[in-house]
């Protein structure tokens, strides 16, 4: 009786101690308010401020003294210039990202740059404003996980909730959860299109897209990564040109063909090429008529598929014998395209303004890094792998990821000897796997999988018959 006694007091001890470190969690109400284009203007403490293009130029205070600046780049997607200011309403620090491996620092005390070193897109190493240099540790998403000195001493070890809010450290490095710059006094990861508040798990500002209509998590164009950021992680980075040459001329009514080469990149589906062809009509305003070399370049396609479909060139050359022109294609519906800015160079006769109806067809898309891997992949099966079919069907396999167009990268399982392929950026969350030719022999093991990515975003791992890689 007196054991019973005893665990009853054991077992109330230990409910009470659990109750009590139960945290108290308390609810914030924030009323906020978003201008007509869905962009997050106050409401958090802050009052934001949008140029035309929906980008954050200015963040003042509930008094209305201006606490940042942001000068966006005039090409891409990405702040250029930030600028940060003291009480006395002065720029206290100047920030100027001059590319991806340097920062520019100007302040009171000096000019300071930061170094960054990255390694396929992953930041591995940085050299601070006082020359210290040092190795950045990331986990499986990107995010600086372990900081470390030349000589391996742990300066500082970073934790942060699972939608990147930081809990632990931040300190060290200025670029942090998968890779983004975290603004400590407006609480924002810095996603170059976009602001990201990982204390709420959303953007500050609309996708301009909706994925996919079917799927629910993509209604929400403030949400980040579907709301699984377990599975998904966001990329940057897109654009496309097209370089072709062509004939066009026309008094009162016109008429333009051109056919070329068109390239786009974007870290989701890499490097794709192809062959491209234009042709419409329209109205001419003077008289023109001649032929030359064009160059487009649309900053926000991410893939060749996006240079297709309906659209509205105009352009404006005057000059006899050589001489350029300077234009813009616009599409004639919403799509990743958005917008191309053209130049040319040719010989002709003529002043004119040309507006034109176009249809644009493209090519099946080459992956330019896939099938640079291919060999690779190809050498490395035929060396190791004993088994006759499995080889066969590996040689199939990676043949016809090469002609799909897609980045593609094979990966092998140790463990389990299996095989799968992953579509898209990122890569399979099993930290067993390595890319091919990047890890142990595989002389034996089951098929090999499959996947491909989300239409226009994340890369998702679909292997079949592979238990060890996630399923959607």
């Amino acid at each position: 009786m007196k054991l019973i006694s005893n665990k009853l007091k054991i077992t109330a001890i230990f409910m009470a101690v659990l109750i009590i470190s139960i945290p108290v969690i308390a609810a914030e109400e924030l009323n906020l308010v978003y201008d007509a284009n869905g962009n997050l203007v106050s409401g958090d403490g802050f009052v934001r401020e949008y140029n035309g293009l929906n980008q954050l130029v200015r963040v003042k205070n509930g008094s209305g003294n201006t606490l940042e600046e942001f000068v966006w780049h005039p090409i891409e997607e990405k702040i250029l210039i930030k600028k940060i200011y003291n009480s006395s309403n002065e720029v206290a620090q100047r920030i100027t990202y001059v590319n991806e491996n340097t920062v520019k620092i100007k302040n009171s005390s000096g000019t300071f740059y930061e170094h960054y070193v990255y390694q396929d897109g992953v930041l591995v190493a940085q050299r601070d404003a006082d020359g210290n240099k040092q190795a950045i540790h990331p986990d499986i998403i990107g995010s600086a996980n372990v900081v470390t000195d030349s000589s391996g001493n742990v300066l500082e070890t970073n934790f942060v909730s699972p939608f990147g809010e930081p809990i632990i450290g931040g300190e060290t490095t200025r670029f942090d959860y998968t890779g983004k710059e975290y603004d400590k006094l407006t609480k924002e990861h810095d996603f170059k299109a976009r602001q990201y508040k990982s204390e709420w798990g959303r953007f500050i500002v609309p996708d301009t897209f909706t994925l996919n209509a079917y799927n629910p998590q993509d209604l929400n164009r403030n949400s980040y990564v579907r709301n699984n950021p377990y599975f998904y992680v966001d990329p940057n980075g897109k654009w496309a040109i097209a370089v072709g040459g062509g004939v066009e001329g026309g008094m009162g009514l016109g008429a333009g063909a051109q056919l070329g080469i068109a390239v786009s990149y974007s870290q989701e589906y890499g490097w794709q090429a192809g062959v491209f062809v234009s042709g419409g009509s329209g109205v001419v305003y003077g008289a023109d008529v001649g032929g030359g070399l064009s160059a487009t370049i649309y900053p926000f396609a991410e893939k060749l598929e996006d240079l297709e479909g309906m659209g509205v060139s105009g352009t404006a050359s005057l000059g006899l014998g050589p001489h350029g022109s300077l234009g813009v294609d616009l599409p004639t519906e919403l799509n990743a395209r958005g917008f191309g800015i053209t130049g040319s160079v040719g010989g002709g006769a003529g002043i004119d303004f040309t507006v034109l109806t176009t249809l644009t067809v493209t090519s099946k898309a080459v992956n330019i890094g896939t099938l640079a891997r291919t060999y690779g992949y190809i050498s490395y099966v035929n060396t190791n792998v004993q088994n006759q079919n499995l080889r066969n069907s590996l040689f199939t396999s990676i043949l016809n990821t090469a002609l799909s167009g897609n980045n593609v990268r094979w990966y092998y399982n140790p463990t389990t000897g299996n095989y799968q392929y992953w579509a898209g950026s990122g890569k399979p969350s099993n930290s067993d796997v390595c890319e091919v030719g990047k890890c142990g022999s595989g002389s034996s093991g089951g098929g090999g999988g499959g996947s491909n990515s989300n239409p226009g975003s994340y890369g998702t791992c679909r292997a079949t018959g592979n238990a060890q890689c996630p399923r959607d």
